[in-house]
């Protein structure tokens, strides 16, 4: 390895008897040694060596999203967020799919892959998780809780590893068994790796039990902010305060087919492997056109002087034609990486539709939950007319057209 002095490095290796500055033969000599270098050189040197710097290795980041669907019957629209915020993983409870529904096998768009925890006793509850399908994945099993849902999962990529905890509690008073339970599953994750991230919905705004208990057990909540249209913070992320530090840029967005805000994380330590796809195909641009017409002019006249009813003379013109171009252009196998990341091919146009109907989507929902609001309101005092505004809100009794 070559090293290289400052100037002043130099003189402070010098002998006192040296004069400065040192005399033009002597920085001849430790120019042409390679010992001392010029300014401009070093600076390049010094650059070079911080690019192959082990901090500075890869900046890819893994995009995580969690979110409450209630229900993700209308897959275009989950398709679309994934798309529209570029997610890697994507943490789903409250998806409404029963174990023998086909829409369940159709739920990740395409690329990805979905690992499913049905809710078999009745109807709601589920959970899933999306990811994409250069991910390798296999499922953790905890055991069963009774106070929540839960779905454990290992996914791993060529130069790491976690674990995916997504849990979902129903609503009601956080009781000690919850907690007690919460206790294990925290501990379980511990033992199985420093790397892990539980998330989900946990219907517990503003516990202090809670808090006291990830402080207990050295983990780090990292949603500040509402995550359910009343203003309340239910969707939590947690990780080892080891791991903290890899989770940046937290953030929610607004979706129209859900109550609850989608919450996103980048994972700073966690690369998504290249996307490997293989693909066969045939050089046709290469056949000699000459040597191709006559060998098919031969394969056309043997077959017209044979007697062969119609079905043989189709099969053997199937067959001879694929040997003709087996000869000429045979098959070749090639093995491609792919873009991780969807191409938008919308047009500006399209895109910016798409948008305008979002918004006033959203505005139709606010101004209708408040047009509702006042009208109960207004009947508060009159019991009668409030239970008949009801059965018409929420449609108790058939309307006849």
């Amino acid at each position: 390895m070559t090293f290289a002095y400052t100037t002043a490095q130099l003189l402070s290796l010098a002998p006192a008897a040296i004069s400065r500055p040192i005399p033009r033969p002597a920085r001849k000599i430790l120019f042409r040694l390679r010992i001392w270098r010029p300014r401009k050189g070093r600076i390049r040197l010094k650059h070079s060596l911080s690019a192959v710097d082990g901090s500075h290795k890869n900046s890819t980041k893994t995009i995580l999203g969690l979110l409450n669907a209630r229900s993700v019957v209308n897959k275009a629209a989950l398709h679309d967020t994934i798309v529209d915020n570029g997610i890697d993983i994507l943490a789903l409870t409250e998806t409404w799919i029963s174990s023998d529904a086909s829409n369940a096998v159709r739920l990740a768009p395409p690329g990805f892959s979905v690992a499913h925890y049905h809710r078999p006793d009745r109807r709601g509850g589920g959970l899933s998780v999306v990811y994409r399908a250069t991910f390798r994945h296999s499922a953790l099993d905890f055991g069963i809780f009774t106070t929540f849902k839960l779905l454990v999962t290992k996914l791993v990529c060529p130069e790491s590893a976690i674990i995916l905890a997504v849990l979902y509690r129903p609503p009601g008073p956080a009781v000690d068994s919850f907690f007690e339970k919460l206790e294990t599953l925290i501990n379980y994750v511990h033992l199985s790796s420093s790397s892990f991230i539980i998330c989900g919905d946990f219907n517990c705004p503003g516990s202090e039990r809670l808090s006291s208990l990830l402080e207990k057990n050295n983990l780090s909540q990292h949603v500040s902010f509402p995550t359910h249209r009343c203003g309340n913070t239910l969707d939590l992320i947690i990780t080892s305060t080891s791991f903290s530090d890899s989770i940046k840029d937290e953030r929610s967005s607004d979706v129209t087919y859900s109550d609850h805000k989608i919450i996103l994380v980048d994972i700073c330590t966690f690369s998504i492997p290249p996307l490997v796809e293989t693909r066969t195909y045939r050089s046709i641009h290469c056949i000699n056109l000459n040597r191709f017409q006559s060998d098919l002019m031969a394969v056309v006249d043997s077959l017209l002087s044979a007697s062969l009813d119609l079905d043989m003379l189709a099969s053997a013109l199937d067959r001879n034609l694929h040997s003709l171009l087996n000869r000429h252009a045979p098959l070749k196998t090639i093995t491609i990486r792919r873009g991780q990341k969807h191409i938008f091919t919308l047009s500006d146009e399209a895109r910016q539709s798409k948008v305008s109907k979002n918004a006033a989507k959203n505005a139709i929902l606010k101004s209708r939950a408040d047009c509702i609001s006042s009208e109960f309101g207004k009947l508060n005092s009159n019991p009668r007319f409030l239970w008949r505004l009801a059965n018409k809100v929420l449609h108790s009794h058939p309307v006849h057209c």
